[in-house]
């Protein structure tokens, strides 16, 4: 969380098309929850879930995303995708990778 914040201003003037961060239990001995990071990137960004073999797009912010254990996620620029493609991945709901 700390290097987001840090890269707010880098965020903000569009110049970070993707960022990957890994949140859950590395949150716990924090002050910082999914929460934060939603409302910091979701504004810019599509966020989605990276599980084993799929991205899941993250439409909006639920307490169910508040997940404790190792949980990793991607957050795509819309100005990045703008054919509305990850890639050459059509976007949508249990994109497989």
């Amino acid at each position: 969380m700390d290097v987001v914040l840090g890269a707010s201003s880098t965020i903000e003037a569009r110049r970070v098309s993707f960022i990957q961060f890994e949140g859950g239990d590395p949150f716990i001995d924090t002050q910082y929850h999914f929460l934060d990071l939603w409302k910091l990137l979701s504004p810019r960004y599509t966020i989605y879930r990276i599980l084993r073999n799929v991205l899941i797009e993250l439409p909006g912010y639920s307490t169910d995303l508040e997940i404790y254990k190792i949980a990793n996620s991607l957050c795509v620029r819309e100005e990045s995708c703008p054919s509305g493609h990850i890639g050459l991945i059509p976007r949508e709901s249990g994109i497989p990778i």
